[in-house]
């Protein structure tokens, strides 16, 4: 379901990350290890990186952590560092502290704007009520700026509220130039299909990115998915395709299980011959 809004921290995670053939092959111990470790780096800006102290912390109360460790370490998921691990993925999924500093700044300076704009306006007009000419002014500020040229908003002040929004938007607007196409504005309609996909169609924001992520990348797709309006529009189409494609590329349960079977027959017939050798 979709990500409610919080002022907490939190970490995003793909409805179907148990399925990642590194969790698979950590095994059940490191991965709830490993969903700890990244449950505590939201909550920390050290773009993924944790100490050996705060490792021994989160994982109180979980038997061998050595042994979750290894495993960890053995399947890529985290690497030794100096002083502690860092897990290699962060980055990739994450905002840089650096970036997340900027979102903050940003926000934080456009609420200002607001507030003082606010304030401006409640003493003119202490009853709070807009007067027709002030009507007819935003009217005139909003049909400016929809045709502001390159298809970007003359204030920072018409963005949306959820960064989240804001993020996704961004982020379509940039593979769909990646593919070659131009991007119209990016604006109220994107925003608004964008808010709807998590607040109406009960997305979170980690499943609208991996959909949108499929959709650009794919032959037919790509050429057709230009918008975050587009995107909302063919989401249910877009997701079930996605999935498809992505069971037909896995292993079956059974196949895994063979294969890890043959795997472990071999080590073991390596193992006699080498006692064999040695006898």
């Amino acid at each position: 379901m979709a990500r409610p809004k919080s002022k907490g921290a939190y970490v995003p995670l793909a409805a179907q990350y148990f399925m990642d053939d590194a969790i698979l092959e950590a095994g059940p111990d490191a991965e709830l290890l490993f969903v700890r470790v990244l449950s505590f780096l939201a909550s920390v800006s050290t773009d993924g990186f944790i100490t050996d102290r705060q490792i021994s912390i989160v994982g109180n109360g979980l038997r061998a952590m050595p042994r979750r460790l290894d495993s960890l370490l053995n399947v890529g998921l985290i690497e030794r560092v100096s002083g502690g691990f860092l897990v290699r993925s962060w980055l990739k999924w994450n905002r840089s502290a650096d970036e997340v500093g900027k979102l903050l700044a940003k926000d934080r300076e456009r609420k200002s704007r607001n507030h003082a704009a606010e304030d401006q306006n409640s003493a003119r007009n202490p009853s709070g009520f807009q007067t027709d000419s002030e009507l007819q002014s935003r009217a005139e500020q909003s049909s400016t700026e929809q045709n502001t040229p390159n298809g970007v908003y003359s204030s920072d002040a018409d963005a949306p509220d959820d960064v989240e929004v804001k993020r996704l938007c961004d982020l379509l607007a940039d593979l769909v130039t990646a593919n070659g196409h131009k991007v119209g504005t990016v604006g109220k309609a994107w925003w608004q299909a964008a808010e709807r996909l998590m607040r109406i169609d009960v997305y979170s924001p980690e499943q609208v990115e991996w959909v949108m992520r499929w959709a650009t990348s794919n032959e037919f797709w790509s050429t057709n998915i230009r918008s975050m309006p587009k995107l909302r529009e063919k989401f249910s189409t877009l997701k079930a395709q996605a999935l498809a494609e992505h069971a037909r590329k896995r292993p079956s349960t059974m196949e895994h299980g063979r294969a890890v079977h043959d795997i472990l027959a071999q080590r073991a017939q390596g193992g006699d011959e080498q006692l064999a050798v040695g006898a």
